[in-house]
């Protein structure tokens, strides 16, 4: 808290505090031990660290949070040894990386997370070229976007596919870690 203030005008410094919350663990916290992390975090835990993190500093907790698992759950979830071999050792590794999340479309949000909705809000669109998807949309505010070193766009390949399954498992997720 005693430099919140410099820490919006000194990116050194803003630097040095995310390396103490790697070096602490923080970051390697939400990456599977299989892949050198210590395991994901439960949603309670990573509350508590965000909210804690947030009395001193807003952005640091959500640098901290986006590193510490938002970004890499999707892959943990669904299973996605590509994704974890590629994405989850920078993140458990000694240095600060910063991962984007891209969610929010640009003409007024998505709902993505809101199960109601089954993703139909969802306007950025990917679609398989060969062997690539070519991604076609906009979002606004994405976290960390021109610091990043991962980007995570949340986009949809059929809208008409009904409840996406990483949505579902999240709602699941959340339903469990509440309790009856």
């Amino acid at each position: 808290m005693p430099i919140r203030e410099e820490l919006e005008t000194d990116h050194n410094l803003f630097e040095s505090v995310l390396q103490k919350l790697v070096d602490l663990g923080i970051q390697r916290g939400g990456v599977p031990e299989e892949y050198g992390g210590t395991g994901p975090y439960s949603m309670t835990t990573r509350g508590i660290i965000t909210e804690d993190l947030a009395k001193g500093d807003p952005g640091v907790a959500m640098v901290t949070g986006m590193n510490a698992g938002e970004f890499i759950m999707p892959a943990i979830h669904l299973g996605n040894k590509t994704l974890l071999e590629t994405f989850a050792p920078p993140i458990a590794g000694d240095k600060v990386v910063y991962g984007c999340l891209a969610m929010t479309d640009s003409a007024g949000g998505a709902d993505s997370e809101n199960p109601l909705f089954q993703g139909s809000g969802i306007g950025t669109r990917a679609k398989l070229e060969g062997d690539e998807y070519v991604i076609n949309g906009s979002k606004s505010w994405p976290t960390n976007a021109g610091l990043a070193n991962m980007y995570l766009t949340v986009c949809t390949t059929d809208q008409d596919s009904g409840f996406f399954p990483i949505a579902r498992r999240f709602t699941e997720l959340a339903l469990d870690e509440m309790g009856p």
